[in-house]
């Protein structure tokens, strides 16, 4: 059984986000050292008092930090983002994490977010669907430099709280 710590980093209103940035990376040298197997941290954006807004950055310092702990995000909206980017970045942390990355994907459920990027959360989860396809595709069609570490990329986890996020297709899911 493996155990992982979901990182908090909410910003009280009128806190300071580099404070909570730097409490984060003490968190997670902390959870390597009580011997958790990974470290996550979220995504949400356009709230005052909310959660820092870029897990990709987010998991670049934490690697940098810890030595051991998988760095994951629990979750990249996928469907806010530009698969073809979230596949270059990720494959970049493969790499600088030495192949350390779980990236957890999320439709979203947070109107702020989609509201925030001007985005219809209608279709949320079918654009998670194409933008997991297109996530492997790069990966696997040498599309974008640097290729993952991790042959395929690194394994990918589906968040969510409606039937929906369960019913994926088969293999659509991997955990190296």
């Amino acid at each position: 059984m493996r155990f992982g710590y979901f990182i908090g980093q909410d910003v009280a209103p009128g806190g300071n986000p580099a404070t909570v940035v730097c409490e984060a990376l003490e968190e997670a040298r902390a959870a390597e050292q009580a011997g958790f197997d990974g470290v996550f941290v979220s995504e949400h954006h356009g709230v005052a008092a909310g959660y820092l807004p870029g897990p990709i950055p987010l998991m670049y310092l934490l690697a940098g930090a810890t030595s051991r702990v998988d760095v994951g995000a629990a979750v990249v909206l996928l469907p806010l983002a530009q698969p073809a980017r979230v596949a270059e970045e990720i494959a970049l942390l493969d790499h600088v994490s030495g192949g350390r990355v779980v990236l957890g994907l999320g439709a979203g459920y947070v109107r702020a977010d989609f509201a925030t990027f001007g985005v219809d959360p209608t279709g949320a989860g079918g654009r998670l669907e194409q933008g997991i396809e297109q996530l492997r595709g790069h990966w696997s069609g040498g599309q974008l430099y640097p290729e993952p570490l991790t042959p395929g990329g690194p394994p990918l986890w589906i968040g969510g709280g409606a039937s929906r996020a369960f019913a994926g297709r088969p293999g659509s899911v991997t955990r190296g």
